[in-house]
Formats: structure tokens, C-alpha cells, sequence
């Protein structure tokens, strides 16, 4: 029974975020309009006058204009379902999100639930969330829709089932004087209906001819990638929005430039590698620097086995314990850690913001992740991060 509760309990808290997680809201009043003059949309009303406002014309002016090629997409894939067309334009009217933000945890443009983009094939998990691609999450958007209508027949009853819950529905019918959120959203979707507006097409289904798409074989961290290659991450987040970590996930087509591709596929294995390593922290030795560590040599040592048990090289043990050769017996002492000389180490102390990963600090210290791994546990990081640096 404990052990049930248990699972259910760590079930729970695992999908959490992915269920809970919204998009930004903004009532329609709010909008910042800024008409653009390169942008030319035509309304025509289907009735003597229109039923929306100069100022409202504006507002669906601007919020297409600024977003035309993403309205472009939303259409060519509404075009092939028999739905009322303002159901195309619910993003630009429910939901005003920042949608280039690579580290906007929420359900993207369309609002999607985490039941509902599940039964229509998004992805989700740990690393990714494809209702952040607004591409994906417009297809299975239009799957919906598309079966709401059919079972309900009615624009406002279609939407208050989409944007809310069917269950919102049901009770309406039960209690007609049920208020429904946002219904001001909703109302400027039904006004849509009833006049027609024309803007430029100019979606473009091509991708940069010098990117493409790869995949790997295991999740690589931005951290493990950065002492190979130092990338522009935020333009990878950028063009993958999906991405919720500062991971290339494993077995899941990512967006880069071909030159960027080609390397990581080419070090794949190094990277993965050196990410083990930080895994389990074994470049972290702030123990050994702070005294001189010796071990006594047993039967079937050598230099380059005790040299991985203390993550040190050969090299060092030769040099700390004056060797001339590779040559050890039973029982010798071997200086394994030696304090280093603080006249050519500059020790840094620094408060940092604990939502920067060591690539970014490593970036803007000017050294390498396996340096301040060497003095951090990776992974455990306190307020305090320390950074060792020899002196120029």
C-alpha cells in the first residue's frame, strides 16, 4: 500500500509542471498595438456595419502583422478541416506569449493541457514539450477542434470546451448562469465570424540551407558540450523551442546548423564521455589541493591505475614524487595530491544566480567547466562558487 502510494506520489510530482503549466494571459484591452504599414489586412463585414472597432481592427492588425508567418502556418493548416475560421485565430486572441522564449515553461500558443496534447501525440517529458513548438501543437490543436466540433456543432460551445473543459460545458447547460473565464476572448472570436479579412501569404516551408536536423544517441548538456565547443546555446534554443533543459535530448531531431551537427555527431563519444566524468564528479578534488594526500602502494599497483584512482595523471605522480621512471614497489609511498602553491593560484569567491548552469559561468569567467567542476561538486552547487585561476 506505502510502496503504491509512494509511486503515485512521485507520478504526481514528476507530470506536475507539465499539467500546471500555462500560458501567459493578457486581456484583449491590454494589447500594445503598433499598426505596420508593410502589413496590409482588409476587413469586410457580412452585415451594413461593422461589429468590430476601429480599435479592435488595429489590435488583430498588429498581432497578425507581428506574427505573419506563424498566422500563415496556423491557416494552411486549418484550410483542410470544415471549422469556422476564427477557430485559426484563437492564439492571437486568448493568448499573447512570448513564443521566441526558449525558457518559457508553459503550454505554448494554443494553451494545450497535458491530457489533450497527449492523446494527440505531442511529446513530453523531462527534457522536451512539443506544445512549445507551434507547428506541432497547432496540428494537434486542429485534431481537436476538429472533434469538439462534431460532437458539439456550436462555436461558442466548441470553444468554451477547448479553451476551458468539455466539463465546463456540461455544467453550463445545468446552470446557464455559470460565468465563464475569459469570455472576453471568446466573444471577439465569435465577432470574427461574421466579417472577412485578407493579409499577405508568405509562409515559407523552407529551413536555412545551412541547417538541419540531428539527432544523438544520448541527452548531451550544454555544460559536457561547452570544453569541446563554445556555441551561440541561446540560438539553439531558439530554433528548438521544445527544449525545457539545456540538454540535446537523446533520440529527438534538434535544429542546427550543419557545421555545428557535423561536430557534435564527429565528438559525440568524448562528449558523452567527459559529461560521465562530471556525472560523477570526478574532477572534483578541492581535498587535494589543500594538503599533500599519499598512498601506500599494494601488490598490483601501478602508476597509471593509483593515477585514475585519484583522477591525476602520471605525469604528476612522477613529477611530485621526483621519479625517473614507472617503477614503484610494495609498501612505497606515493604522493598522490599536493597542495598547490597559492603564489600562482588566484582564488575567486563568487554569489551567482542559482539558475545559471557552469557553462554560463564558465563563459563568463573565461575558463572551462572541468576547471570549476575541479572545485564545485557538479550538480550540488551552493550560493557560493569557487573558481581557482593561475595568475597570468
Amino acid at each position: 500500500m506505502y510502496k503504491s502510494c509512494g509511486l503515485g506520489i512521485l507520478f504526481f510530482i514528476i507530470i506536475n509542471p507539465l499539467i500546471n503549466a500555462q500560458s501567459a494571459y493578457l486581456p484583449l484591452n491590454d494589447l500594445q498595438y503598433n499598426e505596420d504599414h508593410t502589413c496590409h489586412i482588409k476587413f469586410h463585414s457580412t452585415y451594413g456595419t461593422s461589429i468590430i472597432s476601429k480599435k479592435e481592427r488595429k489590435k488583430i492588425k498588429s498581432l497578425i502583422c507581428d506574427h505573419l508567418d506563424m498566422v500563415n502556418y496556423m491557416d494552411s493548416v486549418f484550410e483542410p478541416f470544415d471549422l469556422p475560421l476564427s477557430f485559426s485565430k484563437i492564439p492571437l486572441i486568448t493568448s499573447y506569449s512570448n513564443f521566441k522564449s526558449p525558457s518559457h515553461l508553459g503550454v505554448g500558443l494554443w494553451n494545450l493541457n497535458y491530457i489533450t496534447a497527449l492523446n494527440n501525440g505531442l511529446i513530453m517529458n523531462y527534457f522536451i514539450d512539443e506544445r512549445l513548438d507551434y507547428k506541432k501543437s497547432t496540428i494537434a490543436a486542429a485534431n481537436e477542434l476538429n472533434r469538439l466540433w462534431k460532437i458539439y456543432g456550436q462555436k461558442k460551445a466548441t470553444l468554451l470546451a477547448f479553451l476551458i473543459s468539455p466539463n465546463f460545458v456540461l455544467n453550463q447547460k445545468k446552470r446557464p448562469d455559470l460565468p465563464a473565464p475569459n469570455m472576453q476572448g471568446i466573444n471577439m472570436l465569435l465577432k470574427l465570424d461574421s466579417v472577412s479579412f485578407h493579409y499577405d501569404k508568405t509562409y515559407d516551408k523552407r529551413t536555412e540551407k545551412n541547417q538541419s536536423y540531428f539527432s544523438f544517441l544520448k541527452p548531451l548538456s550544454f555544460d559536457a558540450i561547452y570544453d569541446f565547443i563554445k556555441l551561440d546555446f541561446d540560438l539553439i534554443l531558439e530554433n528548438n523551442q521544445v527544449l525545457l533543459r539545456n540538454v540535446l535530448p537523446a533520440d529527438y531531431p534538434i535544429l542546427l546548423n550543419k557545421d555545428v551537427g557535423d561536430f557534435l555527431k564527429k565528438n559525440e563519444s568524448k562528449i558523452s564521455t567527459f559529461q560521465d566524468s562530471l556525472n560523477e564528479n570526478l574532477f572534483f578534488k578541492s581535498d587535494l589541493l589543500m594538503k599533500n594526500k599519499k598512498h601506500k602502494v599494494v601488490k598490483g599497483d601501478v602508476l597509471g591505475k593509483i593515477a585514475l584512482k585519484y583522477n591525476v595523471s602520471v605525469s604528476n605522480l612522477m613529477e611530485w614524487n621526483n621519479l625517473n621512471s614507472s617503477l614503484i614497489y610494495v609498501d612505497q609511498n606515493i604522493i598522490v595530491g599536493r597542495k598547490e602553491n597559492s603564489e600562482h593560484l588566484e582564488e575567486y569567491t563568487f554569489q551567482e544566480d542559482n539558475s545559471l548552469q557552469f557553462w554560463e559561468i564558465a563563459k563568463k569567467y573565461d575558463c572551462s567547466v572541468k576547471e570549476i567542476n575541479a572545485f564545485n561538486r557538479y550538480k550540488i552547487k551552493n550560493d557560493k562558487i569557487r573558481l581557482k585561476k593561475k595568475n597570468p
